[in-house]
């Protein structure tokens, strides 16, 4: 019983082992990562709200061009100050009139998350990997997030931010401490386990060398109880003769020794003749230097 009760328990510390580096990854880290996320949309919609206020777009309601001039002119210094991979800014419409790469500038945003969703005055953001695809079709060449952010005026929305954070350093320090994060969790698993495993080798060890001290006992009482059985003692005072040496019975009876010793007891008796009663009894047939023959 206490074997299975071992058993059980390394099997469920096994499972733990197996459990807790797989809940780490498909569970903590997501969540992590969703941490991430959430706290640089914060800082996206603080850095929209400091353009909007900084370049004039507070209170309009229309995205003028001195206003994106001036983006265009601070650029490289706002995306410094904001450690931001790319800025672009929309109209309402959806074209671009400012973007940190010239090339983007005039192209109509058409998809269907700006109009549903980023016109309608709700941020929007994308995790795009290396060398995959933006939410504009632009393959990136770094970890990326991709945050849409909505300029209203009151309820009126008049364009959009969209910002990238190149996410790519985050990646890699929250990955290498999930990798320390499992490398400690498995150690410390696997110390435990193989403590668990010479703990139940010990116990399985200890066990059997009592359960063959058990046995062993077992046989050695069985046996003595088998010896005790075809034992029988005579005990007590035995009347004996002084001549002839016969014993009398619990029923008075006078019986010859080994009649009486063979009745009372498992003893045989083999007959034979001592030296000085074959002098006695038989002189012709003694042996000189006094040994006997048996019958």
């Amino acid at each position: 019983m206490q074997t299975h009760y071992l058993k059980y328990f390394v099997g469920l510390s096994l499972a733990a082992v197996l459990v807790l580096p797989s809940y780490l990854y498909v569970s903590v880290s997501p969540q992590f990562k969703a941490l991430i996320i959430e706290n640089m949309e914060r800082e996206a919609s603080r850095v929209s709200t400091h353009l909007v206020s900084m370049y004039s777009l507070k209170g309009k309601k229309e995205i003028n061009r001195d206003s994106w001039e001036m983006l265009a002119k601070y650029d490289k210094e706002i995306r410094e100050e904001f450690q931001i991979e790319k800025i672009k800014l929309f109209l309402a419409s959806g074209e671009i009139v400012f973007s940190s790469n010239q090339k983007d500038i005039g192209i109509i945003n058409q998809k269907s998350y700006f109009r549903d969703v980023v016109a309608k005055g709700q941020k929007y953001t994308k995790v795009v990997k290396k060398d995959h695809k933006t939410a504009e079709d632009r393959i990136v060449q770094v970890d990326v997030l991709e945050i849409y952010v909505p300029i209203l005026q009151g309820n009126e929305f008049v364009g959009a931010f969209e910002i990238y954070y190149d996410i790519t350093e985050a990646n890699v320090r929250l990955d290498s401490l999930l990798m320390q994060v499992y490398f400690v969790l498995l150690c410390v698993s696997g110390t435990l386990l193989l403590a668990l495993f010479i703990i139940f080798d010990r116990a399985s060890k200890s066990l059997a060398k009592r359960k063959k001290a058990d046995t062993g006992r077992e046989k050695l009482i069985t046996d003595l109880q088998e010896a005790l059985k075809e034992i029988k003692a005579l005990q007590g005072i035995l009347p004996i003769c002084s001549f002839c040496k016969q014993i009398r019975d619990d029923e008075g009876y006078w019986q010859q020794v080994d009649h009486y010793i063979g009745e009372h007891s498992d003893a045989q008796f083999s007959h034979s003749i001592c030296p000085q009663c074959m002098k006695e009894n038989y002189p012709d047939f003694a042996d000189p230097e006094g040994e006997s023959e048996k019958e």
